[in-house]
């Protein structure tokens, strides 16, 4: 027992000195008191967990990103079967507001609660075969990011000698007007060096981890949600060249219940698995992505004859576009195919989602 007690005390003072900045070993850097959440450099926002879980996502196969400090997101899905879907996700990462740059580079445990996004989304079936309310919260870490801008040197060394570069490019009189000036130089080489950022910043390895529970409810009330089993996924992507994204995912959900198309009012259990490949570039200035994955299906489902269907193996192959329609406001488009043994599902599906995330500005 006192073995045990003096375990756990170790492991705790280990995790409180973890999130304690280091101080005395680190160099002072511009900004270092403002919160991590104010250099996000405007990425994409990333896919909700929820509207993963929900299978509304425009993305099957989701990419690895650091996550925006608050983001929501509205999504329409329509199925091979026809069947339509609606919902609204909110996303969040708080931790990311309360760190500030010094504490985000100097503690990994810090770093990790910043990079911890929080998921609340619901979907609403908008067709006679499927009308259920459907709700999840989920969570997704950040497991390693080597391209983190706030962790980079050069981000860190630009930050340093903004003011300087500014005052070298324009001469400012020592007056109102040169002030205004020198912000307005300020603002202009920020976004000048914000694109390469991102660029830099998709070039690395990142990897990333989530989960989240579901929840369902026939007669579309919030009071009679029950238990609609959970997913968990993990995504790696790399660089491959200076503007390519390759992407590896592989995302199981369990105990899923699933409205039968050839039964009206009935519901089955499965439980499936997916593992895909995806090729992010550009087009000019619009993302683009082709997807292909395997999806492994196992349903609890009785043949006609009265034997136990076998797992339902498909392909599945989607085109993504990810338009950047303002400045924190994104449109994700996705047209996908799947391919299975069962004819009835062979088709096309289309999915959308329209994408507000928040940052503090630096």
């Amino acid at each position: 027992m006192k073995d045990y007690i003096y375990a756990l005390s170790t492991a705790s003072l280990v995790l409180l000195w973890g999130m304690m900045p280091q101080y005395s070993v680190a160099q002072g850097h511009q900004g270092d008191t403002k919160p991590a959440s104010s250099r996000s450099f405007d990425f994409s926002v990333p896919a909700s967990p929820a509207f993963v879980t929900l299978g509304v996502s425009p993305e099957n196969v989701v990419r690895p990103i650091s996550p925006r400090l608050f983001a929501a997101s509205l999504a329409d899905a329509i199925d091979q079967s026809g069947r339509i879907q609606s919902g609204v996700a909110i996303d969040a990462a708080p931790f990311m507001a309360t760190t500030t740059l010094q504490q985000y580079r100097e503690s990994s445990v810090r770093r990790f609660f910043a990079n911890t996004q929080f998921s609340l989304g619901t979907t609403k079936g908008q067709s006679s075969v499927d009308e259920a309310l459907q709700g999840a919260v989920g969570i997704h870490f950040t497991l390693l990011n080597t391209s983190d801008p706030r962790l980079d040197s050069t981000v860190l060394k630009f930050y340093d000698n903004l003011d300087k570069q500014a005052m070298a490019n324009v001469g400012f009189p020592p007056d109102a007007r040169g002030a205004q000036a020198k912000d307005a130089e300020i603002a202009r080489l920020k976004e000048e060096q914000a694109t390469k950022f991102r660029q830099a910043g998709e070039q690395g390895f990142v990897w990333t981890a989530a989960a989240a529970l579901s929840s369902r409810s026939d007669s579309s009330r919030i009071n009679d949600l029950e238990y609609n089993g959970f997913a968990a996924w993990t995504s790696l992507s790399y660089g491959l060249g200076t503007t390519v994204q390759g992407i590896v995912h592989v995302r199981g959900r369990w105990d899923e219940k699933v409205a039968n198309t050839n039964k009206p009012g009935d519901l089955y259990s499965q439980n499936s698995f997916l593992a895909g490949l995806r090729l992010r570039g550009s087009i000019g200035s619009i993302k683009t992505s082709l997807e292909g994955a395997a999806t492994f299906i196992d349903r609890d489902l009785k043949a006609t004859d009265g034997s136990n269907q076998p797992t339902d193996v498909a392909g599945l192959i989607s085109a993504v576009i990810e338009p950047r329609l303002t400045e924190n406001l994104w449109l994700h488009l996705s047209l996908y195919s799947e391919f299975a043994k069962d004819l009835k599902r062979n088709g096309i599906g289309f999915k959308t989602a329209l994408k507000w995330g928040v940052s503090q500005k630096d």
